[in-house]
Order: structure tokens, then C-alpha cells, then sequence
């Protein structure tokens, strides 16, 4: 991400400590920094004792870093996030990178893109197993807590509702300050290969952005 000076800030997962952990520095314009005191050594901003990777990082309407990751815990991977607050790094919201994290379910979470919407909020995607099988579900800051966006966004089926498996989810947000997820999902002609699929939200209910933009071979060729 680019912070309001125009420098770079970077997020990674380093096993530098024994643990793959979550590690953030930025640019000054001389050198590459921590951002607030052992973000990058140790146990970085996770401090995981299980396990920390596959970082996504957005900054919000004042610069802040916010960084979404996967976390072990000891039910299953869950899906943490944390904002940069002066000289530490903080939970958004209650809980939001310890216990269950924002995903907080019995099935394997990963893989998550951040962003911040129009209105200063974080969202976060990422894929789940919790409906059994595998789709891209959607939270967003409201408060203090971390809500569904529209309807059944991280429950069942998700924004995806796929039966043959949606992963790898990616998320913007758009002109008109609304989020737009892209992901790949197993579709079933073609042989099964895997496509890419959009689509956006509009008002409580996430569509389609152009027609078939989120069905048959989505947005990718059909070869």
C-alpha cells in the first residue's frame, strides 16, 4: 500500500523468529522502518503461537495501515485483523485478532483481501469451508464489530454459492465507493476448469457487474 506521503508500505510472513509470523515496515524516503516497535522482528504485529501468513494490506482514509492475515489457532485457521494505532498495532473492533479472529468458525478460513470502503470502513474477503464447501465470504467493520455485508455474505454459500469450490478471493473497492470481489471457482462445463467470476455489491445484494459476469465460465475465456 502507499502511504500519505507517497512511500511504500509493505506486509509479509517471515520465519525469522522459528514462526512464520506477520512482518510490516515503510519507506521513509531513506530507509526501510518498522511501523511502531517490532513490527518486524519477533514475533512481528501477530505474535502467533500457531502460525501466521498470507498477509493482504489496505491503508484507511488517514494513511493507517490495516493488515488482514491467516492465524492458527487451535480450532482451525481463522482469518485476523489489526490497525496500526500510534505506536502499536490494535484489534479492530472486539476480537478481531485473537480467538475465532472475524471469521470465528469450525472450518478452514484463508486467504484474505482487504480494503476500505467510502465510508472509512475495512472489509475483508476470503475463502471458507464453513458452509462445507469452499466459497468467498465478506465482513465489514460496523462499529465494533465485524458484520455480514448484504445478505448470508459469511454464512452458507457466501457471495460466491458455489458447489464446486470458490477460492482465492480478491477485493476493490469501486468508483461509486462499494466493494467488488473477484475470485476463482471450479465451474462445470469445460472440463471443470477453474474461471474467474465478479461481482459487486448493490445496495444489501451482491451481483453480477455485466451479464454472466458471476456464472457459466464467468469473465474468462471459455477455452
Amino acid at each position: 500500500a502507499i502511504d500519505p506521503s507517497g512511500y511504500p508500505i509493505v506486509a509479509w510472513d517471515d520465519d525469522a523468529s522459528g514462526q512464520h509470523q506477520i512482518y510490516i515496515k515503510r519507506f521513509d524516503g531513506q530507509r526501510w522502518a518498522e511501523v511502531g516497535v517490532g513490527s518486524a522482528s519477533g514475533g512481528g504485529i501477530s505474535g502467533s503461537a500457531q502460525g501466521a501468513s498470507g498477509p493482504s494490506l489496505a491503508t484507511d482514509n488517514g494513511g493507517v495501515p490495516v493488515v488482514a492475515w491467516v492465524n492458527g489457532t487451535d480450532q482451525a485457521s481463522e482469518i485476523y485483523v489489526k490497525r496500526f494505532a500510534g505506536d502499536t498495532w490494535q484489534d479492530l473492533g472486539v476480537g478481531s485478532a485473537s480467538g475465532g479472529g472475524i471469521s470465528d468458525n469450525a472450518a478452514e478460513s484463508n486467504a484474505p483481501s482487504v480494503a476500505v470502503d467510502s465510508g472509512g470502513q475495512p472489509v475483508v474477503v476470503w475463502d471458507d469451508k464453513a458452509g462445507g464447501d469452499l466459497n468467498v465470504y465478506v465482513r465489514r467493520l460496523v462499529g465494533a464489530t465485524w458484520q455480514e455485508v448484504g445478505t448470508s455474505s459469511a454464512t452458507g454459500g457466501g457471495i460466491s454459492n458455489s458447489t464446486r469450490g470458490a477460492y482465492a478471493p480478491s477485493l476493490v473497492v469501486g468508483a461509486s465507493g462499494g466493494p467488488i470481489v473477484a475470485w476463482e471457482a471450479w465451474e462445470d462445463v469445460n472440463a471443470g476448469l477453474p474461471k474467474v467470476y465478479i461481482r459487486r455489491l448493490d445496495g444489501d445484494a451482491w451481483v453480477e457487474v455485466g451479464v454472466g459476469s458471476a456464472s457459466g465460465v464467468g469473465v474468462s475465456p471459455t477455452v
